[in-house]
């Protein structure tokens, strides 16, 4: 993600204890579907961006949630 390289990031939930922060920042990512929990969806996601995938990954949303991620993580900012 830091590259600037459209990325989708898969996570295993069975641990659940996690920062309120970054509980927050997952489930941003959730919603613009940088991160996801089933391998299965995100293939699925993958495969019908796959031909446009600029486009989605340099929307207005996803911008501001990798933003917030990226400074959260790295203390990088885009």
């Amino acid at each position: 993600m830091l590259s600037g390289a459209p990325t989708i990031l898969l996570l295993n939930m069975k641990n659940n204890s996690m920062h309120p922060i970054v509980k927050k920042i997952f489930k941003d990512l959730i919603k613009v579907k940088i991160l996801f929990i089933d391998p299965i969806k995100a293939a699925k996601y993958f495969e019908s961006v796959i031909d446009d995938s600029q486009i989605w990954y340099n929307s207005r949303d996803v911008k501001e949630v990798r933003k917030k991620f990226l400074k959260n993580a790295f203390n990088v900012a885009l």
